[in-house]
């Protein structure tokens, strides 16, 4: 389970728990290789969506250099 590219390594999946229990899960798409990232850049989705939507982008960030993380809520 996971995407890849040509900078980016293997897609992670983890989960947190908000204060009230729910399971929270957040995708994170590292450089590959240990690279160093420019920056962390966090996408924060709207209503209706789910973080794994956003994976094309998190790849093209991860060519620019970018490190991503994204997390689902409600």
């Amino acid at each position: 389970m996971g995407s890849q590219n040509n900078t980016g390594a293997e897609m992670r999946i983890s989960h947190l728990s908000a204060p009230d229990g729910t399971q929270l899960t957040v995708r994170d798409w590292p450089l590959a290789g240990g690279a160093v990232a420019r920056a962390t850049v966090l996408i924060v989705h709207g209503l209706g969506e789910h973080s794994g939507r956003y994976a094309a982008l998190a790849r093209q960030l991860n060519d620019w250099g970018f490190a991503v993380r994204a997390y689902d809520q409600f």
